[in-house]
């Protein structure tokens, strides 16, 4: 993963890659928040399972610095499913993203969860 700020430090940059049945995958994350208030907005892409549209996110950052954020993506003959992604505040050398599914009932279930250390 690297991580990097943009547009005069507006927006942070997260792109990282991964490992899926011996096959490289990777993805990008870009965050933005106006004015260090609680709202956060985001878009996620993923080379695994994503159709080529970009999912948007909203979401917020508490006093701690852990963003969590919410997409949601379309399923053919059903309704809207969400997404929701956790980035706890990175401890100097490391940082972790949990991404959880979930179904239009409500039912949630873990779809990832990435460790990265400093190298």
């Amino acid at each position: 993963m690297t991580i990097k700020t943009i547009a005069n430090g507006k927006f942070i940059v997260m792109t990282y890659d991964w490992q899926h049945e011996d096959q490289t995958q990777d993805g990008l994350i870009l965050v933005g928040n106006e004015n260090k208030l609680s709202e956060v907005t985001a878009s996620w892409v993923d080379s695994w399972g994503m159709s080529g549209k970009i999912m948007n996110c909203n979401g917020k950052i508490n006093e701690h610095g852990d963003i969590t954020l919410l997409g949601s993506y379309e399923v053919t003959d059903s309704p809207n499913w969400g997404w929701r992604i956790e980035i706890p505040c990175p401890s100097e050398n490391k940082i972790r993203i949990k991404m959880y599914n979930i179904s239009p009932d409500g039912e949630e279930s873990l779809a990832g969860d990435a460790n990265y250390d400093r190298v």
